[in-house]
């Protein structure tokens, strides 16, 4: 399986069940962009767990970090961010990407309710 890429930058990923919940049994630390890698966790994983979702790494491990716009929680009256790339959630939300910054820590309802910075 070829990984999937951004600006022809492979990207490391792995699966998840549709409820979001790692489909591997180390979770993200189980993201990859090796194409060998990817079968072998494709193939252990797909029998059992469709539908599966692919799973971008964030952080430094792909170097983009998410904020992650949850209108179920509120985070549509919150959101006033710069034009970026985004992406469209299967909930009607909005994923917005960004350079990664070190240090910055993970947060839930921290910056607003109902948005979640993941790094």
């Amino acid at each position: 399986m070829q990984p999937l890429t951004i600006d022809s930058r492979p990207l490391k990923t792995f699966p998840c069940r549709a409820d979001k919940t790692p489909a591997c049994a180390h979770g993200f630390d189980d993201a990859t962009d090796d194409p060998q890698a990817l079968d072998r966790l494709w193939s252990d994983v797909w029998p059992c767990n469709r539908p599966a979702l692919v799973v971008v790494r964030t952080g430094a491990a792909n170097g983009f970090s998410l904020l992650d716009i949850d209108p179920r929680r509120g985070g549509h009256e919150w959101y006033r961010v710069p034009v970026t790339r985004t992406h469209q959630t299967q909930s009607g939300g909005q994923h917005l990407l960004f350079d990664y910054c070190p240090g910055l820590p993970n947060t839930v309802d921290d910056i607003a309710p109902g948005i979640l910075c993941l790094l």
